[in-house]
């Protein structure tokens, strides 16, 4: 008879599982505020969920079971068990999960539609990642910067401020890291209004070696963008060197076949992002039932 066991996942119990956690669900585990449960089977570990809380808003950061193990109910018993004890917490007023699918589906959307989560919104495009090495190594980037092209460290504070207003959403990457003055620029064009010029946010990612190109917006046409990525890389290989993973977002077709044509088809595929949320009155019972 096959027993089945949830364990309470601590950072001195965590050795057995860090297969099945991914990077942040570990990093949170050592940091905390978090709950965080494995399942064993047959002494096996199959499974692990790592789900945090701050500022009274509860996010599933990690959740996995083994393809072999799944569709036994293991999913659905350590998100119940995540949850019931995010409950313990007083100051919950959400609970939500972020995910991503890549180009093979992983089954965690059909996963949360079971569970009667709600998707907050349509599928959001995700991103292309690279190295530094394989974009700086680029035929079509390699050549001279043009004179025109500045830091945003060195932008007059007006052009700065008219270009944070007008792409608020730039704030948006303190959650994960700090936008990068050195790397991140303009290209300064005294005939366009200061919030009109071509700009490049780079971001540099807490605790990793990554940088993400946050925004990009080129007035005129792609030879900006280039222009600008080229002042990027050479100050990113001097400040961070060539092992750096980059990643820019997927925002439309365009700007898809730009990368894959400077990269000449060396980025992963982009991730297809969701962001579903759940009801505080929500229970599980039943689901338990059915999934077992």
């Amino acid at each position: 008879m096959t027993t089945v066991e949830l364990i309470d996942l601590t950072k001195e119990s965590l050795e057995d599982y860090q297969k099945l956690i991914s990077a942040d669900g570990i990093e949170l585990i050592g940091e905390g505020p978090c709950v965080a449960f494995g399942i064993a089977e047959d002494d096996f570990p199959v499974g692990a969920i790592v789900a945090g809380i701050d500022d009274g808003e509860g996010e599933i950061v990690s959740l996995f079971v083994l393809p072999k193990k799944r569709r036994r109910g293991y999913g659905t018993e350590l998100v119940y068990e995540a949850i019931n004890k995010l409950y313990d917490f007083d100051n919950l007023y959400s609970i939500k999960a972020t995910f991503a699918e890549n180009t093979e589906p992983n089954g965690l959307k059909e996963f949360f539609e079971f569970l009667e989560f709600e998707f907050e919104q349509d599928e959001i495009l995700g991103s292309f990642s690279f190295s530094l090495a394989d974009l700086a190594a680029s035929k079509k980037v390699k050549g001279k910067i043009d004179e025109r092209v500045i830091s945003l460290r060195d932008t007059l504070t007006t052009t700065k401020n008219a270009i944070k207003a007008k792409y608020g959403h730039i704030g948006d990457f303190s959650r994960y890291g700090r936008i990068d003055t050195e790397l991140s620029c303009i290209v300064n064009d005294p005939d366009k209004e200061p919030g009109d010029v071509s700009c490049l946010f780079v971001g540099k990612v807490r605790k990793k070696k990554e940088l993400v190109i946050v925004w990009a917006y080129a007035a005129e046409n792609t030879l900006d963008f280039i222009h600008m990525l080229r002042f990027a890389i050479v100050r990113a290989l001097k400040k961070y060197g060539k092992d750096m993973l980059v990643r820019a977002p997927y925002i439309n077709e365009r700007s898809r076949t730009v990368i894959h044509k400077l990269l000449e088809g060396k980025e992963t595929p982009a991730n297809r992002v969701w962001n579903v949320s759940l009801s505080l009155d929500w229970e599980l019972t039943d689901k338990i039932s059915d999934s077992e």
